[in-house]
């Protein structure tokens, strides 16, 4: 048996080719992380959807996706990065324009409120593909918190450790339609909380 000692304790031991065990006298509740580090991740996807998510509104639509995430830390110790990615998204031709928009909010709530985004820019993420009809994949972040050049909604400016947020896509297009996911296409949300 393997055993590692600091001072005259175990902290961990091993029996042969086991896994290592870690003792009960062992207190990881007063670690601290180094800025930059990932201290908890938060999914949802799907790897395959049956039909093509549509966008063929002027106005940001609901695009029925949406990942929560509790917090591990407070908005004073941490921020939150939102990542976003297709394999297969499709911009019809003479589109004009097509806008997508990320909300924070604490319910679940597919009604479009410009005061919860995530991103106060005027074009939060913004293309435009010309004439012609183009299947890409589609990859979007953005980062959220009280770190200097990050957004963060006007209506939930602070988070506790434990609340649960819930981060929307809204999407609008100029002219024609667009599929935010094609068919046979997938999608996946991440939520990554880091240390400030």
């Amino acid at each position: 048996m393997s055993v590692f000692k600091m001072g005259n304790k175990s902290l961990v031991t091993q029996s042969g080719d086991d896994e290592p065990v870690v003792a009960s006298n062992v207190d990881f509740s007063s670690a601290t992380f180094p800025a930059g580090h990932q201290v908890k991740c938060s999914f949802n996807g799907v790897e395959t959807v049956g039909s093509h998510i549509v966008v063929d509104t002027s106005t940001y639509a609901d695009t029925g996706l949406e990942c929560s995430h509790t917090t591990a830390l407070s908005s004073t110790d941490s921020y939150l990065r939102f990542d976003y990615y297709t394999g297969m998204a499709r911009v019809a031709a003479s589109l004009g324009a097509f806008r997508i928009d990320v909300t924070m909010r604490t319910v679940s709530n597919s009604t479009y409120t410009s005061g919860e985004s995530i991103n106060t820019a005027t074009y939060p993420a913004y293309f435009n593909l010309g004439s012609t009809s183009n299947y890409l994949p589609l990859s979007i972040r953005f980062f959220c918190g009280l770190e200097s050049g990050m957004g963060i909604p006007a209506t939930k400016s602070t988070w506790a450790a434990g609340d649960t947020l819930y981060f929307r896509m809204f999407a609008k297009r100029g002219t024609g339609t667009t599929s935010m996911v094609h068919s046979g296409g997938g999608w996946n949300i991440t939520i990554s909380e880091i240390v400030r």
